[in-house]
């Protein structure tokens, strides 16, 4: 390894200027030509934040750089011109529909290939060998909108591949991706480090086991970017365990069904000809349901099916009453849901409004106390995560369906979103929450429903 390919030196940084609450305080990192660095950390504590100052998305755009500076290649990355930016760095978002500029994945690298004055003639070549050598084809033509979470996740990651640029800023690129479709990409990177091993990676990641086979630097951050630790091994990373390893949630409750699947046909839109079969299943008082699946295999379809917006055949009941045949008003008073982005979903000016009715001392079990008077929008991917299951708590539904509610969220949190369900679960509240997370599922479910095939199954804690 040579030349520093990132070196932040002494970065204070706040969203505010007068603010007294600094996100990164006198922070740090010096990052070497073909590393690859993942860092660790609680939601809160300034990952996402650094990896936007990294790439000169801050303070271009948001927050104030009290002191220090940011370099990629020996250069400031906010004195590039964002045509120059691209040549040294590129990035992928937590959520990936804050990247795409067109309407589909072809038309995205196209764009790219442009920006890096690619003769037109060639651009169809490469974007169709690229397609092919990483099993993409099918994604190529889809409009981005009629992509599943873990689709458009995979079509970002491609998009910052194409670019080639010296450093790859990974901000939890595998949060929404199953294990089948993680692993090829992680194949992907190996690959490119293979090809090009001058390419830095820095990646944010709530699982250091995505990133063994990378043999990586560990960074593991704490409050306003302190750095905790740095250059750890894989083995000795369990010293921080509380980043890592969620606890178990407490038994859930047993009672009468309320929620009925019989002869369920659950058609995802008129065009798809794909029909996902739900059959007699059911949702109890207290239950705990993890729905796990592959990308794309219908997990929100079900949760759109079951608010009264998809269509079905057969039937589905809440306390025997036919869904299709209910008031919105009525179904929705009874069925809450957090979607993957819950950004999409606030509707107040600030954190504590957003809450509402819950207290204050809701929002620091989710460790947003000291967030009230922000808006919604200047919180983390993970902290509106948190906010989203705070404003459904608070709403008093009996059954709340949440799409990947740990997306984004570090171990600390991912327990504390958990056991906060889990208490409620024990006073009657249902969740069903989807998930590509196996480990998850097995120690916070008492049933797991599994999408194979187009049929969803129910076992009893059982993962195979």
């Amino acid at each position: 390894m040579g030349n520093n390919a990132c070196l932040i030196d002494d970065v204070t940084f706040r969203y505010f200027e007068k603010s007294e609450r600094n996100i990164l305080e006198h922070f740090s990192l010096s990052i070497k030509e073909g590393e690859t660095v993942v860092i660790l950390g609680d939601s809160g504590c300034g990952k996402s934040t650094l990896a936007n100052l990294i790439c000169g998305l801050y303070p271009e755009n948001g927050g104030f750089l009290i002191n220090g500076s940011v370099k990629i290649d020996g250069i400031e990355i906010n004195n590039l011109p964002p045509r120059k930016r691209r040549e040294k760095i590129s990035i992928v978002f937590q959520n990936p529909d804050l990247q795409f500029c067109m309407s589909n994945l072809r038309d995205e690298l196209r764009f790219c290939l442009e920006n890096a004055a690619v003769d037109a003639k060639e651009m169809d070549r490469r974007i169709e060998a690229f397609a092919a050598t990483y099993s993409i084809s099918s994604l190529l033509d889809r409009p981005f909108q009629t992509l599943s979470g873990g689709e458009k996740q995979k079509a970002s990651l491609c998009v910052a591949m194409m670019q080639e640029s010296k450093v790859l800023v990974l901000d939890e690129p595998f949060a929404n991706l199953d294990t089948a479709s993680r692993d090829p990409f992680l194949d992907l990177l190996k690959q490119k480090r293979l090809k090009n091993p001058e390419t830095t990676i820095i990646a944010i990641d709530h699982r250091a086991g995505n990133w063994t086979g990378l043999s990586p630097r560990w960074v593991v951050l704490g409050n306003k970017g302190k750095i905790i630790s740095d250059g750890t091994s894989f083995p000795h990373l369990k010293t921080y365990s509380a980043y890592f390893t969620p606890a178990p949630a407490p038994s859930l409750s047993d009672a009468d069904p309320f929620l009925k699947f019989r002869g369920t046909l659950i058609k995802p839109g008129k065009k798809e000809k794909a029909i996902l079969e739900a059959t007699d299943l059911s949702v109890k008082p207290g239950d705990m349901i993890a729905l796990l699946g592959p990308s794309g295999s219908g997990k929100t379809t079900l949760f759109l099916t079951l608010l009264g917006i998809k269509p079905y055949e057969g039937s589905i009941t809440i306390d025997d009453k036919e869904l299709r045949k209910q008031k919105k008003k009525d179904i929705y008073r009874d069925i809450g849901i957090v979607f993957q982005n819950p950004a999409n979903q606030f509707i107040a000016s600030t954190v504590l409004d957003e809450a509402k009715p819950a207290d204050i001392e809701l929002l620091a079990s989710f460790g947003l106390a000291n967030y009230s008077r922000y808006s919604p929008y200047m919180l983390s991917q993970g902290q509106q995560r948190k906010l989203g299951v705070i404003s459904m708590i608070a709403g008093k539904q009996r059954l709340l369906l949440l799409d990947e509610p740990t997306y984004g969220q570090d171990t600390p949190s991912t327990a504390a979103i958990m056991k906060c369900l889990a208490e409620r679960t024990g006073k009657g509240l249902s969740v069903i929450f989807s998930t590509h997370d196996e480990e998850l599922a097995s120690l916070y479910a008492n049933k797991i429903w599994r999408i194979r095939n187009g049929r969803i199954y129910a076992t009893d804690k059982s993962i195979g």
